[in-house]
């Protein structure tokens, strides 16, 4: 089943300077997220497993281009260039047991 969305895979990669970061912005990027859930669909931390740090994180994001997305990771509390670099993909889907609730929002 195929799906038309305007989807986007936002993969952040952090060097180990960002858990500074992360300790002083976390409250305010969960709120900045919370805030913007109408087009940050998921969104999440990334660890190579449970009990080490944080090496980054992804988001799904509804919008209709890569620029929107970019303006959204700009404005997060947790956006640190030099710290944090991240990927912007188009995610076509293929299959999703969970994604078309989302859309339908």
């Amino acid at each position: 089943m195929s799906v038309s969305s305007n989807l986007w895979l936002v993969v952040f990669r952090d060097d180990p300077a960002m858990l500074e970061i992360r300790a002083e912005f976390g409250q305010k990027h969960l709120s900045y997220v919370d805030r913007n859930s109408d087009k940050i669909l998921l969104a999440g931390g990334l660890k190579h497993a449970p009990e080490t740090p944080f090496i980054g994180g992804s988001w799904l994001v509804k919008a209709q281009n890569s620029g929107e997305v970019e303006k959204l990771i700009k404005a997060d509390p947790y956006f640190n260039s030099a710290h944090r670099k991240y990927d912007i993909s188009y995610w076509g889907i293929f299959h999703n047991n969970v994604v078309e609730g989302m859309l339908a929002a």
